[in-house]
C-alpha cells in the first residue's frame, strides 16, 4: 500500500518491478500531517477525515487492508481516481518532467528572492 500514492504511484512501482510486484492499493494523500521538529521527534499535527484509495488489478486485497487500517479511507473505481485526486500537484508543484536530463533550478539572484513565485493574492 502507498500512503500516498502521488500520482500514478501504484502504476510507477507495478511498472518498475514488472511481474514481481506485490498487489498494490494507493491513497490519494496521506492520511496524517507530520514534521519532524527534532532528530529524535515527529509531530503529528492532523489526521485526514477522508482520503480516496484504489487498487491495481490483483490488488484487491491490499485495498481491504488499507481500508481497514484507515477508516478515513473510501474506496474508489481506479488508481485513477486517486491520483487525479491528489490536490498536492497543486499545492507543491515540482519542475516538469520534461526538463532536459541534468536541468537544476536556476539560483535567487538575492537571497530574499522566492524560489517559487507567490500568488498575486493575499496569503
Amino acid at each position: 500500500m502507498l500512503n500516498p500514492g502521488h500520482t500514478g504511484g501504484a502504476l510507477h512501482l507495478a511498472a518498475r518491478l514488472g511481474a514481481a510486484a506485490p498487489p498494490l492499493a494507493e491513497l490519494s494523500t496521506l492520511t496524517y500531517v507530520a514534521r519532524k521538529p527534532q532528530g529524535d521527534r515527529v509531530r503529528i499535527s492532523g489526521v485526514a477525515g477522508r482520503v480516496r484509495a484504489a487498487c491495481l488489478p490483483g490488488g484487491e486485497a491490499a485495498l481491504d487492508l488499507a481500508c481497514e487500517l484507515y477508516p478515513c479511507a473510501v474506496r474508489e473505481r481506479d488508481v485513477l481516481a486517486t491520483g487525479l485526486a491528489n490536490v498536492n500537484l497543486v499545492l507543491h508543484p515540482r519542475p516538469p518532467c520534461s526538463a532536459p536530463r541534468g536541468w537544476r533550478r536556476p539560483a535567487a539572484r538575492f537571497a530574499s528572492t522566492p524560489t517559487r513565485p507567490r500568488p498575486p493574492w493575499p496569503a
